[in-house]
């Protein structure tokens, strides 16, 4: 139980750096919530009463990583079988005054026909680029909301 609550109050705590490009932030990102997703998975298989509390707490410290601190977001989902980094392409980075848009494709290494893209908004409120949203683009290109 304990190691648990340790490793969801320490998970995702250290600081980026603010020289980040909002490419190198969406990598991260992936490469991070790729072990959130890992974690959440075996937290959820494991009969700890604090399990919830893990899973929720290790979000919380991923999305404040970052998204500005009041970042509202969508309910958890998570699953045994993970996005890891290597099966992500990036497509384009754009980047206007203090607006930035990265798109990538998540291809299933599994079954080669189905793919998603994403497009991760950010924002520079402070000199530091931040995670303003993620959204899935469906096939009619409308964006939904993703984190």
């Amino acid at each position: 139980m304990e190691k648990y609550n340790i490793e969801a109050n320490t998970m995702f705590k250290e600081k980026l750096g603010i020289d980040l490009t909002p490419l190198e932030l969406t990598k991260r990102f992936i490469s991070d919530y790729y072990k959130w997703n890992e974690y959440a998975y075996r937290q959820s298989e494991t009969e700890e009463e604090e399990k919830d509390w893990n899973i929720g707490k290790s979000y919380d410290n991923l999305i404040l990583k970052y998204c500005v601190a009041d970042k509202k977001y969508q309910g958890l989902a998570y699953g045994n079988d993970g996005e890891p980094f290597e099966d992500f392409t990036f497509l384009e980075e754009t980047i206007s005054d203090n607006i930035a848009i990265v798109k990538v494709k998540y291809q299933d290494p599994k079954m080669d026909f189905r793919y998603s893209l994403f497009e991760y908004h950010f924002k520079k409120p402070n000199n530091r680029y931040t995670l303003e949203e993620k959204y899935y683009v469906d096939d009619e290109n409308v964006k939904h909301k993703y984190l």
